[in-house]
């Protein structure tokens, strides 16, 4: 058996964090918005509210039972709801 393999960056994981002479840190409110989500797909939330609540209204309407919403809402809507609903891509 060899000799245990050294720690890849052990000559630098004691270091201090650089600190630049020539630029502030970033605002906090200005880093977190880097890794907020986004909506790629402008309309879709919506487009996705929009089917559920129709769903429910044919549901409500009596014109599905719970047994075949338990079953599988797709084919228990089927003809209740819009074949596809708009949503622009950017």
């Amino acid at each position: 058996m060899g000799a245990p393999e050294a720690f890849p960056y052990e000559d630098i994981v004691d270091l201090p964090h650089p600190v630049s002479r020539r630029h502030r840190p970033m605002p906090l409110l200005n880093r977190a918005a880097q890794f907020a989500p986004f909506a790629a797909l402008t309309g879709y939330h919506e487009a996705i509210e929009e089917t559920a609540r129709q769903a429910m209204m044919a549901r409500e309407s009596g014109g599905v039972t719970a047994e075949a919403w338990d079953e599988d809402p797709a084919d228990a809507t089927e003809g209740c709801l819009p074949d596809a609903p708009p949503a622009d891509i950017l």
